[in-house]
């Protein structure tokens, strides 16, 4: 039986394959690596995600809001899960993944949540100012500097009881809507700039409006509400610590309707915090 002519690969083309298959294998490091990346955070909240991950929303220092996976967290043998509690102030090592990035380390800060939960009212005010942060950050990756810092000041203030609850939430969510682009107007008209003091509050107007661009349905707070508002935007705390209950009712319900006007709908948290007048004196 005849033998069957062997075929010749040219050592060119022979070569040539030998190169391609050597490109498209990956050394062991290239293979291996993984980007890497590290910042400051604040824990926002966290859902579980199957039997014991959870998906943990931060907002960090520079990076923005991060959606990312902490595996593992959830079994009691984790040794960061405690770590990755609301209102964390937390130092955090990610890797990029392919849909949502990944928690690799984390280093706690501050943990602010165990004093919180001693006080039902600076608890609530504080899953308030979390979920303002997060509403106000719709955009993943996105820096937002100024945000990171006012929460992170704001749950600071919280936690050493500098003024009452009710006033660092006001502020807080003044100074937040203010840096978002929607600062109120306290005493020029928001609409044509005219010098005030003015009667009326326009939430849709953006803030007290003249005789002449007031609107139907604006409200007329007192002059008093009207410089409590101010004092919480500008950061005047004299003011805003000497002001009386009364004052302080009608400014947070002004503050709730802009805050709710511009972000579409109401927080869910909002209506739960505890605002009991009789921790002030009242």
């Amino acid at each position: 039986m005849a033998k069957r002519p062997q075929t010749l690969t040219p050592s060119w083309l022979l070569t040539e394959h030998v190169g391609v298959a050597a490109c498209s294998q990956p050394s062991s490091r290239t293979q291996w690596s993984v980007p890497l990346y590290r910042d400051e955070a604040i824990v926002l909240r966290s859902h579980k995600l199957g039997e014991a991950d959870r998906i943990v929303t931060l907002l960090t220092r520079q990076h923005g809001r991060v959606r990312a996976v902490a595996k593992g967290v959830r079994k009691t043998s984790s040794r960061i899960g405690a770590r990755l509690e609301p209102f964390s102030h937390v130092d955090v090592q990610f890797y990029e993944g392919r849909n949502l990035d990944n928690i690799s380390q984390v280093e706690i800060i501050d943990p602010h949540g165990a004093d919180l939960a001693q006080d039902y009212g600076r608890w609530t005010t504080a899953h308030a100012m979390v979920e303002t942060a997060e509403r106000l950050t719709p955009v993943e990756r996105e820096p937002s500097v100024q945000q990171f810092v006012l929460l992170l000041s704001g749950l600071r203030s919280l936690v050493s009881c500098e003024h009452d609850a009710p006033l660092i939430l006001d502020s807080y969510l003044l100074r937040s809507l203010s840096i978002a682009g929607w600062s109120p107007s306290f005493d020029e008209c928001a609409r044509c700039g005219v010098a005030g003091p003015h009667r009326a509050f326009s939430v849709s107007g953006g803030g007290m409006v003249c005789s002449s661009c007031r609107a139907p349905g604006a409200a007329a707070p007192s002059p008093a509400a009207v410089a409590l508002l101010a004092a919480l935007l500008s950061g005047d705390w004299d003011v805003a610590d000497s002001s009386e209950v009364r004052e302080r009712r009608e400014a947070s319900g002004l503050v709730a309707a802009f805050l709710q006007w511009h972000l579409e709908r109401g927080l869910r948290s909002l209506p739960l915090v505890d605002r009991d007048d009789r921790k002030l004196g009242s």
